[in-house]
């Protein structure tokens, strides 16, 4: 991953280019009102437009059915 760690899929972490690496954001997925807590430890690829973030397998399937694949989510910045 781009912090200089081994990726695990069961990990709660997610890429993305919206924020810093290492930063703490609260995602809540839009439909069912559940979220989640991840760090920013990759950086996302550019191609998807309208895809935000990049959640691991671990992080999606708590938020959402993995076979879903795509889910409207906020995403909401935690300060530290």
């Amino acid at each position: 991953m781009a912090n200089g760690k081994e990726f695990k899929d069961d990990s709660m972490v997610c890429a993305s280019w919206d924020y810093p690496l290492n930063t703490l954001v609260r995602i809540t997925n839009i439909a069912r009102g559940n979220s989640i807590v991840v760090r920013v430890s990759d950086r996302t690829a550019r191609r998807f437009k309208g895809k935000r973030i990049d959640l691991s397998k671990g992080s999606f399937s708590r938020i959402a059915n993995c076979k879903q694949g795509l889910v409207q989510v906020r995403v909401e910045r935690l300060e530290k």
